[in-house]
């Protein structure tokens, strides 16, 4: 099954995930935001943490989907990233 298969089955669990941990806007970003990816390419997931959220919350977030923060990607990626990303 490809990253992207396994995206499309579990689409809503994220969204929910987002929800339950005082997150919002998850959008998938890199090669499966592309079309491009391949049985060993990673889901690239972003969040936006909303007023109130703390590292608790967002750490159980990653934990669960493994995610990043707009924030926390390296300047010189941010702009490429956050361009390509998509919403779920």
């Amino acid at each position: 099954m490809s990253p992207s298969d396994v995206l499309d089955k579990n689409r809503q669990a994220i969204r929910e995930a987002t929800k339950c941990f005082n997150a919002a806007n998850p959008r998938v970003f890199g090669s499966v935001a592309r079309g491009e990816d391949r049985p060993a390419s990673n889901i690239g997931v972003l969040v936006d943490a909303l007023a109130g959220s703390t590292l608790l919350t967002l750490g159980g977030l990653r934990y669960e989907l493994g995610l990043l923060t707009p924030g926390e990607l390296h300047e010189m990626i941010r702009s490429r990233v956050l361009s390509e990303a998509r919403p779920l």
